[in-house]
């Protein structure tokens, strides 16, 4: 699993066992690999590379909750808004509103 691979594939919302299973390896072994040579989880790799995305279309762009969570293969905007005060501990609409204040 490395950066091209995420970066390609984080729109589509894909498993850990489904990056696992495109290297021919196990998830539990994908999971050991990532932990001793990156410290961190390959599902937080994933979260890490949708929230660097969210954060970059909440700054840079008009486009609204919903459309967002969509463009990051979320089901639903409430889901992806969830999904965002969990890793971030703020609402997007306030990580938006601070940006621009900011600018």
């Amino acid at each position: 699993m490395n950066d091209n691979q995420i970066s390609e594939n984080y729109k589509q919302r894909l498993s850990v066992a489904q990056y696992a299973k495109s290297l021919n390896i196990t998830p539990t072994h994908l999971n050991r690999v990532c932990k001793s040579v990156l410290n961190i989880s390959p599902s937080n790799l994933i979260d890490e590379r949708s929230i660097l995305e969210a954060k970059r279309l909440l700054s840079y762009t008009a486009l609204s909750i919903a459309e967002i969570s969509y463009e990051l293969g979320f089901c639903d905007a409430a889901h992806f808004s969830k999904f965002f005060l969990n890793k971030t501990q703020q609402k997007p609409s306030s990580f938006r509103e601070n940006t621009l204040n900011n600018v």
